[in-house]
């Protein structure tokens, strides 16, 4: 089976979203983890794994092979330039960079999706179009 890290900005939507995967996704229960600090729930070892970022970002060692990660509010993710963070991005950024670095070292072929319903973000402006690049 293939492994999924979905990467959520807050805890109350690392539950919601467990608890609808357990409902729709027809995936046995112990196929599903949390990875959140403030529950007190560190599950590295499932196929799908649904994390804050903040919890995730110290355990993708423990990750392991990681196929898909997707990224929930894709915008904070800010902008990557030569396989790296910038160097004035935000501590949200760096923390996604550095998940996106660490679970791309261990499996360079992962995929890595996200989305947004944000357009744009503060401090580089349209995530698409001429001024996106």
């Amino acid at each position: 089976m293939k492994k999924i890290v979905v990467l959520i900005e807050s805890e109350l939507l690392v539950s919601q979203l467990y608890d609808t995967m357990l409902s729709y996704s027809g995936l046995d229960p112990h196929h599903i983890g949390i990875c959140c600090g403030s529950k007190k729930r560190w599950e590295t070892d499932r196929v799908l794994t649904v994390g804050t970022r903040q919890t995730i970002v110290n355990l993708c060692g423990d990750l392991g092979h990681v196929d898909l990660l997707f990224i929930d509010e894709a915008h904070l993710v800010g902008r990557m330039g030569n396989d790296d963070f910038e160097a004035d991005a935000d501590p949200e950024s760096k923390q996604y960079f550095q998940i996106i670095n660490m679970l791309s070292a261990i499996n360079t072929n992962i995929n890595i999706s996200g989305c947004t319903a944000t357009p744009w973000g503060l401090s580089y402006g349209y995530l698409y179009g001429d001024n996106g690049k």
